[in-house]
């Protein structure tokens, strides 16, 4: 993460309890039947701003008090799915606002829709099967019968950019858009290092293996609910081979014939674009 990206995070504090004397407009995260609610039309800022929901005529089924971003509130909530939207409101995808929204605005809308998912999915306990209640001071819900807790789940996974020399190994996956290519990645299995965890995912999809990892950054990626562990790696022998039936085709590509990649505020484009810069500076320097 850049010093810029960890500032732009930094300026968000996490909160479960409102802050006494909180009151006014406020940032609201809102979904319609699992979709983000924005502000239409070409505007600067699209998410809504205001102080209460039921003045803007919108029905609140469950909302949850999610921070502060730059000294104000956000609450993130799910809509009844028969409201009807103000008119200069508009439902849209989650990853759209991944392209159009800075990287600190749309981990909002990520951690948003994972609390609203994970309370949808914990309405009951899974050791006992009575009801949960959210704990008074945590981000957590508790079985008040046999006393489990249970918080957010959070699966950590890794993304990998292979290199060799000036080609970077990219994959892709029938569920692609057409021609686009991306960095290799997968879960982390339960009494696994994270550095086994590159090892084995490169070497189960394309067969080939690897000398040296360098860990770069990390993503947020709520789909539904991962956190990716971004690595670059050295290639260190062996043929693409693909080994199951998670790609359809992974190639060496030379830097400057790169096939589509994925977009700007994807950690697999900052993974690229990261060893690409780096690799021309030192190219530049050995001249």
């Amino acid at each position: 993460m850049s010093q810029h990206e960890f500032q732009a995070r930094s300026e968000f504090i996490p909160g479960v309890v409102v802050p006494e004397g909180t009151n006014g407009a406020a940032n609201w995260l809102l979904f319609l039947n699992d979709k983000p609610v924005i502000i239409g039309g070409d505007v600067k800022n699209p998410i809504p701003y205001f102080d209460k929901p039921a003045r803007m005529g919108l029905k609140v089924l469950k909302h949850f008090y999610l921070g502060q971003f730059r000294g104000e509130a956000c609450y993130g909530a799910s809509l009844d799915p028969l409201s009807d939207l103000p008119v200069e409101y508009v439902t849209s995808e989650l990853k759209t606002l991944l392209v159009r929204l800075p990287q600190s605005w749309f981990q909002l809308w990520g951690m948003a829709q994972q609390i609203l998912t994970w309370d949808r999915n914990h309405q009951y306990c899974g050791a006992c099967g009575h009801h949960t209640q959210f704990h008074p001071t945590e981000r957590a819900k508790v079985c008040h019968d046999c006393g489990l807790v249970n918080y957010p789940r959070l699966s950590p996974c890794i993304i990998t950019l292979v290199t060799h020399e000036d080609k970077l190994l990219l994959g892709r996956s029938a569920n692609f858009i057409p021609s686009l290519y991306s960095t290799l990645a997968g879960f982390i299995e339960p009494g696994e290092t994270v550095e086994e965890a590159v090892h084995r995912e490169v070497k189960e999809e394309v067969g080939v293996e690897l000398g040296s990892l360098e860990y770069v950054k990390s993503q947020p990626w709520p789909f539904p609910h991962s956190l990716m562990l971004g690595f670059i790696a050295e290639y260190h022998q062996g043929e693409i081979h693909l080994t199951d039936d998670e790609l359809e085709d992974a190639q060496w590509w030379p830097i400057d014939k790169l096939p589509l990649i994925p977009p700007r505020g994807t950690i697999s484009r900052s993974l690229i674009e990261f060893h690409i810069g780096r690799y021309r500076k030192r190219a530049e320097q050995a001249v």
